[in-house]
């Protein structure tokens, strides 16, 4: 079986994950903190079309693996999927309060996002 994640879908992409390898939650968890806050730009259709006339071979690549992703989460199931992810992204944000606290003033050099790791002792 060939199985490749998708960044832009990394959440079902360690879900899909998890569910092949046997693992739990936890063992897929991770802290989001390179992520950017800036909006995505939404492009127009015109750019779309021209980008995708001199990318013709990165479409085709994306294509096939994008489609490649959506058979494997019909393997798993949609509903399963969809639920876990939500799961996952409720455990993620758990971690992310308990080992961070997003309220300080000091931002790192790769987000806007104010972290401060918090003591246990």
């Amino acid at each position: 079986m060939d199985f490749v994640m998708i960044t832009d879908r990394m959440d079902e992409s360690l879900i899909l994950l998890k569910e092949y390898l046997g693992w739990n939650m936890t063992d897929i968890v991770y802290l989001n903190r390179m992520v950017s806050s800036k909006p995505k730009v939404t492009m127009l259709e015109e750019t779309k079309a021209r980008i995708l006339k001199y990318q013709v071979i990165d479409a085709q690549i994306f294509d096939h693996f994008n489609a490649s992703f959506e058979q494997h989460i019909d393997r798993i199931g949609r509903e399963k999927v969809a639920s876990q992810v939500k799961e996952f992204q409720e455990l993620r944000e758990t971690f992310e309060n308990k080992c961070f606290n997003k309220n300080n003033i000091i931002k790192g050099p790769y987000n806007s996002i104010s972290w401060e790791i918090t003591d246990y002792g």
